[in-house]
């Protein structure tokens, strides 16, 4: 469960990140914390104080997959991309021991409609290439 707050924290800054939360954005958040059986209560006192990012040196690739997917996926949520979202996710995507090429790669491939799992083996698959941790 310490997994899903500190995604969903990571989620939460980058949907601040530029000021303003937008719906599309919280839907994102909402469908992961729900996958996680992170109650409603427990993600509005999260939205409203997110925990410390700590420890993504620490994960599994999987796991370190699924952060990226999904901080790109939020990302993109509102169709609009800020500099400071592209900035942060870079940084994330480095912190989580990925090149740059590994978020160029995931990159065109991420949309809010949920991908097959056979293309995320795939991409999971793929993106280790580019992981340096």
């Amino acid at each position: 469960m310490e997994n899903i707050r500190t995604q969903l924290s990571l989620l939460i800054t980058l949907a601040n990140s530029d000021g303003e939360f937008h719906e599309r954005e919280r839907q994102v958040i909402e469908r992961v914390a729900r996958s996680g059986d992170i109650s409603q209560e427990e993600l509005e006192l999260l939205i409203k104080q997110p925990d410390p990012i700590e420890g993504l040196d620490k994960m599994p690739y999987d796991d370190r997959f699924d952060y990226l997917y999904n901080v790109i996926l939020l990302m993109k949520a509102d169709s609009v991309i800020q500099d400071s979202e592209l900035l942060f996710c870079q940084k994330i995507a480095n912190s989580l021991g990925f090149q740059l090429a590994a978020f160029m790669e995931l990159y065109p491939h991420v949309h809010i409609n949920m991908k097959s799992p056979e293309e995320l083996r795939m991409m999971r698959k793929k993106l280790q290439d580019y992981h340096v941790v």
